[in-house]
Formats: C-alpha cells, structure tokens, sequence
C-alpha cells in the first residue's frame, strides 16, 4: 500500500481515512511529533489540513513539515478557511514561505486569498473570485513549481507550465462534510503510488467526481457511502 501520512482535522479524519484505505493508500495520521522521522522512511507523501488548527497544532505542523523535507517527502497542504481567518492565513504563509509545497487544494476563495493576500467584501477582486476569471491567477500559478489543486464546479489543476480542466461530478459533493479533505488526501496518495503531482491531483480530481455521480435520488448519506465503494475501483486503476 502507499502509505501517507495525513495531519487532518477532527471533523474528517474517518472519512478521509476510509476514503485512502479505499483508494488503495495507508493512512498515517499521527500528531506525534516523536514519530515523524521513523513515519517518513516509509512515507510517499504527506498531507497538512488547516482545518480546526490552533497553536499547538501548529508547533506541530511545522515539525512535520520540518522532517518530511527533510527526507524529501512531498508535502501537500489544504488551506481551510484561510479566506475567512487572518491567523489561519498567516500560518499558511509561514508554510508556504518557509518548506517546498507540492501540492495546495482549496477552493476559489482560499487560493485567491493565498495567492493574492486579504480582502475585503467591498473589493472588486472578491466579485472576481465568485465568477472565477481564470485569467487573473493563471500568470502567476502557472510559473508556480508548486501546484494547485482549484475546486468548485469544474476543478482547474494549475502549476509547472500547465492548466487542465476536470468536469462531472454532483453538486451535493459539497453537502458532504470533508470531500474537499478526501480530495487532498487522494492527491496524496496518487504521489505515493509514484505519480508526478500535476497528474496525481488530475486524477483525484477526476476520480472523487466519478464516484459522486449517480446517487442523486438516494440522498447524501448514500452518497457518502458509495463514493467509498467507488474509490476503491478507481484507486486500482492508480500508476
């Protein structure tokens, strides 16, 4: 199995777990940082969720970040709700400034809001952000080595010189509590199997939205347990 080592929120954790097991990985989600160097000799990848951070976790995080560079893991990071909190946002910036980030998942507003910085609801980049007019990230993520993972209704994959477009998927993904953290963590997992990061997070992407699709009728719950079931077909199908 390709085993990953995923520092989740409290909300997720399960499902992201399940989700990797699933998918064909092996989740590692400890927060001890006395594990970290004997975790990362056997680790392909390793996750950072912002979710539910706090200071504690993030001494915690940063020791994490610390050992995985220094074995040459690639780290990726979910910047949860650093549109909405200004010391979320710093403690990202403190990641991203301070370790090489493979890989960043969020949606319009938080990558905006890494990229770009703050703002306020009155600015006119806000209103840009809601329509998502690609064109004003795409310079500078596009020349960016690490590479972003952009969600919403159609998913934008951007970084290294290249920009694909992944569609399908249902609407109710996002009435599921954690798919977004399920998505970093199969982005993960894709690296762990040998995948560069662009295609890992195109394939995730593309995966996580053709398990979504067809559960309408039965409801979110149903939903939630049949992408499971899905997953697992489509992580045999990983390099």
């Amino acid at each position: 199995m390709a085993i990953v080592h995923i520092i989740n929120n409290e909300v997720s954790r399960a499902f992201v777990a399940d989700g990797v097991l699933a998918y064909g990985g092996s989740p590692m989600m400890s927060e001890n940082h006395m594990e970290f160097d004997a975790i990362h000799k056997h680790t392909g990848a390793m996750l950072i969720n912002l979710g539910m951070v706090n200071p504690q976790k993030e001494n915690v995080i940063i020791k994490a970040c610390q050992s995985a560079s220094k074995y040459g893991i690639p780290i990726g990071l979910d910047p949860v709700g650093i549109h909405i909190s200004p010391w979320r946002l710093k403690v990202f910036e403190k990641i991203m400034s301070t370790f090489e980030i493979a890989y960043v998942k969020g949606n319009q507003d938080e990558v905006y809001c890494g990229v770009f910085g703050p703002y306020d609801g009155q600015n006119k980049s806000l209103e840009a952000v809601q329509r998502f007019e690609l064109e004003q990230f795409s310079s500078r993520l596009l020349a960016s080595k690490t590479v972003w993972l952009i969600t919403g209704e159609q998913d934008y994959v951007v970084g290294r010189g290249r920009c694909e477009i992944v569609s399908g998927g249902t609407p109710d993904l996002r009435k599921i509590s954690g798919a977004g953290c399920l998505l970093s963590a199969l982005v993960a997992v894709n690296i762990s199997k040998g995948m560069c990061v662009l295609n890992a997070a195109v394939k995730a992407s593309c995966d996580l939205k053709k398990a979504s699709e067809g559960f309408a009728q039965g409801g979110v719950g149903t939903l939630k347990v049949n992408i499971i079931d899905r997953l697992g077909q489509a992580g045999e199908s990983s390099v």
